[in-house]
């Protein structure tokens, strides 16, 4: 037994800055406090998860309508891009030999349009759906621009004439045709 009569066990004194020295603590490094076991187990509960992933499924279908809107006004301005670069490649055409070219079927890159016809690729689907057409003397236009078979509703297509025609698919350049639109030239 030691001299002043203290037992085994780990003693702490209160230190000068704290205070007076008061008689010495006895501690067990056995079992952890409820304060340290509370720190050791911290982490997010399932409930916390659950409605982490409530909060994002519903921000992500509050923002579909918005990308989805986006996604076809960006079509749209593309396809306008894509059918002036077209109709100024078949002016250009007319101007230098004096004709249109021959009438040719959807995706058919018409004959002597490789040089001045680069974009739209001919060949490829519109950005609205459906296939670039090339249309000569057909009884109600002399010559125009014909999309078949787009894929984008009749509304959409009213706002795509909107933006560079009078809005209305039954006058106008940008028309109504069959199961597409055309762009008539003359």
């Amino acid at each position: 037994m030691p001299e002043n009569g203290s037992h085994s066990f780990d003693i702490k004194s209160v230190s000068p800055s704290q205070g007076p020295a008061g008689p010495p603590v006895a501690t067990s490094t056995m079992n952890p406090s409820r304060s340290q076991r509370r720190t050791a187990k911290r982490g997010f509960t399932l409930v916390e998860i659950m409605l982490v992933c409530v909060i994002i499924g519903m921000l992500a279908a509050l923002s579909y309508p918005l990308i989805a809107r986006n996604r076809a006004n960006a079509a749209g301005a593309r396809f306008i891009n894509d059918l002036r670069n077209a109709v100024h490649a078949f002016e250009l055409h007319a101007l230098q030999t004096g004709y249109y070219p021959e009438d040719t079927g959807p995706g058919i890159m018409p004959p002597g349009m490789e040089e001045v016809l680069k974009r739209p690729a001919w060949d490829h689907d519109t950005p609205i759906g459906g296939q670039w057409d090339w249309a000569v003397d057909t009884g109600d236009f002399y010559a125009g621009v014909v999309i078949t078979n787009p894929t984008f509703t009749p509304t959409m297509l009213q706002v795509v004439d909107q933006r560079f025609d009078d809005g209305d698919l039954s006058t106008g350049s940008f028309q109504s045709y069959g199961s597409g639109v055309v762009y008539i030239i003359e």
